[in-house]
């Protein structure tokens, strides 16, 4: 379990795409006894205000990604949350989960699932990959805006061990997986290297 103090407020979990975000409110419901909402303000389409007034007097394990809040709200959730950063260490490990779920539309793995993906190739698609790696880009710079608002910053690789508490598990991976982890490393210095050329013109 997580050695954190959510002081009767309710847990948000702030990360980007592939961190075990949604392992992590499974855990932490279970851990505080509170409800368990995932991503179910998102997807309700709740305002800013709606979501304020929705945790007055309720202690609720809720999650959003990046990409999903405006820092706006996220500085009025403060006094509401005990808000947890989730990231990655290892990127190209993450836009390749990233990529692998956008490709086969999965996009959990519990233990009461079969594996689609094991003993299986993906296909690699340069223009996939140039869009998930874009696309992911930009989801880490947004955290790094919003990190300053958590109360603690956890790594997905120092959460893992304790999946076995909640009901999801880690994907199998495909057996071309090296081949597409250095084709997303190849996009990505790309990307970066050309950034860095556009900044310095």
């Amino acid at each position: 379990m997580f050695n954190i103090n959510p002081l009767n407020k309710s847990i948000l979990v702030l990360s980007t795409y592939r961190t075990g975000s949604t392992a992590l409110c499974d855990i932490l419901s279970k851990q505080f006894d509170y409800e368990n909402y995932d991503e179910k303000l998102f997807y309700n389409n709740m305002c800013c205000e709606d979501i304020i007034n929705f945790l007055d007097n309720k202690q609720i394990v809720f999650k959003f990604q990046s990409d999903q809040i405006q820092l706006e709200c996220l500085q009025k959730l403060v006094e509401k949350c005990f808000i947890i950063g989730l990231k990655r260490t290892n990127i190209i490990e993450q836009i390749a989960s990233f990529y692998i779920c956008d490709m086969t539309k999965i996009w959990h793995n519990t233990f009461t699932m079969s594996d689609l993906t094991k003993q299986k190739n993906i296909e690699i698609d340069t223009n996939k990959i140039e869009d998930s790696v874009r696309y992911m880009i930009n989801n880490f710079n947004l955290f790094n805006e919003c990190k300053k608002y958590c109360d603690i910053c956890l790594n997905y690789e120092d959460i893992i061990k304790n999946f076995s508490q909640s009901k999801y598990k880690q994907s199998t991976k495909p057996i071309n997986y090296q081949q597409l982890l250095k084709a997303i490393n190849e996009t990505f210095l790309q990307i970066k290297h050309n950034e860095l050329e556009h900044n310095q013109s």
